[in-house]
């Protein structure tokens, strides 16, 4: 890992292209990925979209919306060339930070994403559901949550 510090900013509109960039080279079977700059705006605009900065770089994204009492972990990529590196779990340990103000905290996450799921078993996440085709896209998630004290 770098001896750079990873950090998070949060992202605005203007940062749409970025964003999509993140977005697209994490599409796969696990992560169903925004397509457009319509859809990455409006996840913009309804999100609490992050910026995951290595120094002052870029290298991805994590995020939660609101929704009452709770935070549902809407995205978290991180760029092809620093995957790895440990750089989603600091990511994911910062946006905790941010969201321990929520009491219920949840996720849905492809239950074959092993690096995924176990980053959020050990942010003390634990399995509360499941759900077919969350996402249109035939594949199920599993749903994690985690309750804050």
């Amino acid at each position: 890992m770098s001896d750079e510090k990873i950090s998070l900013a949060r992202a605005r509109i203007c940062d749409w292209q970025k964003v999509l960039e993140f977005e697209m080279e994490s599409k796969s079977r696990f992560f169903v990925a925004l397509e457009n700059g319509e859809q990455v705006k409006d996840y913009l605009s309804k999100s609490r979209v992050y910026l995951v900065k290595l120094g002052r770089e870029s290298i991805g994204t994590v995020s939660f919306k609101p929704e009452g009492d709770s935070a549902y972990m809407d995205g978290l990529t991180i760029c092809q060339k620093h995957r790895g590196k440990g750089f989603a779990k600091i990511a994911m340990r910062l946006i905790m930070e941010k969201v321990r103000c929520f009491r219920r905290v949840y996720i849905r996450v492809h239950p074959q994403s092993t690096p995924a799921v176990m980053i959020y078993l050990k942010e003390g996440f634990k399995p509360v559901g499941w759900e077919d085709n969350h996402y249109g896209d035939n594949e199920p998630r599993l749903v994690m949550e985690k309750i804050n004290k």
